[in-house]
């Protein structure tokens, strides 16, 4: 039975040559740090035209850096911040965090979860409220000698019940 075959490791170009192999280029790429440090990104640059190859067919590691940053989409590297920077950007998030912190607690912020809740439980008093009028004043105005004298009493009665919630206070 025959031994498997090993991928002959990419190798370095000689100085002759000065052009690289696909999985070359993409371990030259890696060993800087940038992206396309795989042979695959290297292929897909290749397909993309983001990199050209040379006229011996072989990648130029000069040329094609110069082509991959010139033709490569900006906003789809990833973003990298430097220690100083990323330690700025934590340091306001801690600032604006602490500043809601103490807004908070000093009573000039609140949830806005209990703001809706609050508000929909004052609207559903002030509703019942008013429905509850009509039945307070509904005798009276049925046992009204004319429509103005009828329209009088219920007015009156929206208007104590609109001052009791004016004031605070429910039904």
């Amino acid at each position: 039975m025959a031994a498997p075959k090993r991928k002959a490791a990419a190798k370095r170009p000689s100085k002759k040559s000065g052009g690289y192999s696909i999985r070359a280029y993409a371990l030259h790429r890696k060993k800087l740090g940038l992206s396309g440090g795989s042979a695959a990104s290297v292929q897909k640059a290749l397909n993309a035209g983001r990199i050209s190859r040379g006229p011996d067919g072989k990648i130029h590691p000069e040329v094609a850096d110069q082509e991959w940053e010139r033709n490569s989409d900006a906003s789809k590297r990833p973003k990298t911040l430097s220690i100083s920077a990323a330690k700025a950007v934590r340091e306001e998030y801690l600032a604006k965090m602490a500043r809601l912190d103490y807004l908070e607690r000093a009573g000039d912020l609140v949830s806005a979860a209990r703001v809706r809740k609050e508000r929909f439980e004052d609207g559903r008093s002030t509703r019942e409220a008013i429905l509850a009028a009509a039945a307070r004043c509904a005798a009276d105005a049925y046992a009204a000698k004319s429509v103005g004298d009828c329209e009088s009493i219920i007015l009156a009665e929206l208007r104590t019940t609109l001052e009791r919630l004016a004031d605070g206070g429910g039904e």
